[in-house]
């Protein structure tokens, strides 16, 4: 009632002189004097706020996805590395079972292509896991 009156309180003491003013502005009777959204938008207080809070908004979840992403990657690196060793013990156990298996004379140079066929994978782990890295 005291809205469409036109008698409108000021608003408590905590709240700034800018927002009473707005508020007020919004309260006009005649629909004509009530500002836009836009010209709200446009009050040098209200331009402060707004780019102060994309600033915030911006700044917290980039500093979460740093976080995570490090710890991710920490895991990721620990994981490539446990899978470059399990490719060696993998390659040395098959060079032992191969040297063991009594293949003879002519098994040499197969074990030999062999040998360096899994220390290629090996390496190609390895790689894959330092460009995973970066």
């Amino acid at each position: 009632v005291k809205i469409k009156a036109g008698r409108v309180a000021r608003l408590p003491q905590e709240y700034s002189e800018d927002l009473n003013h707005v508020v007020r502005m919004m309260l006009q009777l005649e629909s004509a004097k009530r500002p836009s959204i836009d010209d709200i938008f446009r009050l040098p207080r209200v331009q402060e706020q707004s780019e102060t809070l994309a600033r915030n908004a911006l700044a917290v979840p980039t500093q979460h996805m740093d976080r995570y992403f490090s710890v991710q990657l920490r895991r990721l690196q620990s994981k490539e590395e446990e899978l470059a060793q399990r490719s060696q013990d993998l390659a040395a156990k098959e060079k032992e079972a191969r040297g063991s298996g009594g293949s003879g004379g002519s098994g040499g140079s197969a074990n030999a292509a062999d040998d360096a066929r899994l220390q290629e994978q090996s390496k190609e782990v390895s790689r894959r896991g330092e460009e995973g890295g970066r």
